[in-house]
């Protein structure tokens, strides 16, 4: 019985950091190590979140032969060894349990006949296994988040949004909660944080997902995913405050207003005759037509703005280096973009 851990859910800045060099990445050296254009235009990515639930991870791996067990996020578990009561319950409904799938989907989804392993990951909620949630008020649940396919070394995952509730043996998806929506523009990524923390307060106060049963009280936040995207490669957890003895906390405010006024001075004092006086002066002949070029050039406008503008700055309470980490990325896109021109 192998183990089929289930990936980590990280943190948004850590996700976004990820996509970033995704993006930027545009080879691979001699030495294996890669090479990123950090000066790339990056995208506006999408993302899409089902509610967080407050519970233990577990997992059904259904097997090819039809047989299957029960893992919790470490380790296999049997109902003589078990992780909150999960397998106990999963052996116990064991003439109903191998129905979370539907033949045919499993025929579009490249698991006929069970010729490959299906792993249904999901939350084991409700009850006593958390507390300070909505969810303790109903019973002990299985609520599926994540299917996997897997055949030999080859696996996949599948979107199991088809899927549907199995109230009378305790199988149900996330599917019941609402689906949130926020688009993360990796170029500036804190205009979307704002945004995540009133969903995820709202979600604090009153859980989405337990209300569909009709009782209320606490949840615990949102996983979001790329839209698309069935695997959890890119997926992040925004929770809410009130589970403040897990240490769980909102993702950090920032000051958008502060970051737009940053743009704006940007926008304003890097100007197309800086840009083109900054090219002139570290771009003296055609030999100097280099990418080798752009710290220099980036380097120069920077402190030309801050040597004309700095009084200017001061006075909207812009610091040097809040302007300088704003001004590089776009000096970096205009410099790479005039040489593509003149080369």
């Amino acid at each position: 019985m192998k183990h089929y851990p289930f990936p980590k859910i990280r943190q948004f800045h850590q996700v976004v950091k990820d996509l970033k060099l995704k993006h930027q990445f545009i080879g691979v050296r001699e030495d294996g190590t890669p090479i990123y254009d950090h000066a790339k235009e990056l995208p506006i990515v999408k993302f899409v979140g089902r509610v967080k639930l407050h519970g233990t991870n577990a997992a059904i791996v259904m097997n090819q032969d039809g047989s299957f067990y029960c893992q919790s996020r470490e380790n296999v578990i049997t109902p003589e060894k078990d992780n909150a009561g999960f397998a106990a319950w999963a052996h116990k409904t064991a003439s109903t349990l191998p129905t979370p799938y539907d033949q045919a989907r499993l025929d579009e989804c490249g698991m006929s006949n069970l010729k490959a392993i299906g792993v249904y990951f999901g939350e084991w909620c409700g009850g006593s296994i958390q507390a300070g949630v909505a969810l303790n008020q109903l019973p002990k649940m299985f609520v599926i988040f994540g299917l996997k396919s897997i055949s030999g070394d080859e696996s996949t995952w599948v979107d199991p949004s088809w899927m549907v509730d199995q109230p009378e043996i305790g199988i149900y998806t996330t599917n019941r909660s609402p689906l949130y929506e926020v688009e993360v523009d990796l170029n500036r990524p804190d205009k979307a944080i704002e945004i995540m923390n009133k969903l995820v307060e709202e979600i604090d106060k009153e859980c989405p997902f337990a209300k569909t049963f009709g009782v209320s009280g606490h949840g615990e936040g949102i996983v979001f995913r790329p839209e698309g995207d069935n695997s959890f490669a890119f997926a992040f957890k925004v929770k809410g405050e009130s589970h403040s003895k897990s240490k769980i906390k909102k993702l950090p405010t920032v000051d958008v207003e502060k970051m737009d006024s940053i743009q704006k001075a940007v926008d304003t004092y890097l100007h197309e005759d800086r840009l083109e006086q900054g090219y002139a002066v570290v771009v003296k002949s055609p030999e100097d037509e280099s990418p080798t070029k752009i710290g220099e050039f980036i380097g120069w406008v920077v402190r030309d703005v801050i040597a004309e503008e700095g009084d200017a700055l001061e006075a909207s309470g812009i610091s040097n280096k809040d302007f300088g980490s704003v001004a590089s990325k776009v000096a970096a896109r205009w410099f790479q973009t005039k040489l593509q021109r003149t080369v």
